[in-house]
């Protein structure tokens, strides 16, 4: 029974991938970039020292312009962290201890500051968060209705971290949620390929690499 039960599921979740592939069209799209700032991509950044999986600035940005000229809203979730920050978001454990203890990502810093090359006028920027969701303590929710956007593409973060909490929101919330796989960071191979393998294929529509995403329909 148990046997049956988990093959039906399959044949489901199967059909609900088919069913939505190709359906990243029209003006409803937001890509939702996490954590765009020096620390996580600038060269000198200590980051490289403690999260072996870096996402290639480079392909990072251009699949960005790709994602503005389809007329894609994008929308900049930057994450920072303060002395005031509640304990509860930031607590002292995992990625935000590693965060912390290397200054990382800290409010007011350098390494704070947006990447200027991943920036344009036309983007929106949330308010700095604290914690991993970036729908919590921001505009997001906000933005996204106001918009009329129905599809996110999330890239950019720690896979399984903001990337993580984020895209489980945003399904709980009921948008179709794309995730670029190979335009993420993590802090080890294992980490993301447990997450973009196993993990988020049974949550969101889709995990798919930066060029297949642009391979789709418009």
């Amino acid at each position: 029974m148990i046997a049956r039960a988990v093959n039906r599921f399959g044949h489901w979740l199967t059909r609900r991938h088919a069913e939505s592939y190709g359906r990243l069209e029209g003006k409803n799209v937001a890509v939702l970039m996490l954590s765009p700032q020096m620390d996580v991509f600038s060269e000198a950044s200590p980051w490289s020292k403690h999260f072996a999986i870096q996402a290639d600035r480079d392909n990072v940005t251009s699949f960005l312009g790709s994602a503005r000229n389809r007329d894609w809203k994008i929308i900049q979730a930057p994450l920072v962290w303060t002395d005031n920050t509640p304990s509860t978001a930031m607590s002292e454990t995992g990625y935000f201890r590693l965060v912390r203890e290397n200054s990382l990502l800290e409010a007011g810093t350098t390494g704070a500051k947006l990447m200027t090359d991943m920036v344009s006028d036309g983007d929106i920027i949330l308010t700095e968060r604290a914690g991993l969701n970036a729908f919590y303590g921001t505009e997001l929710q906000k933005t996204l209705v106001k918009h009329g956007i129905e599809r996110l593409v999330i890239l950019g973060g720690v896979a399984n971290a903001d990337l993580d909490s984020t895209s489980r929101m945003a399904v709980e919330l009921d948008y179709d949620v794309t995730v670029a796989s190979d335009l993420v960071s993590a802090v080890s191979k294992q980490d993301l390929d447990n997450i973009m393998e196993v993990t988020l294929p049974r949550i969101v529509s889709r995990v798919l690499t930066g060029d297949k995403i642009l391979l789709e329909p418009t």
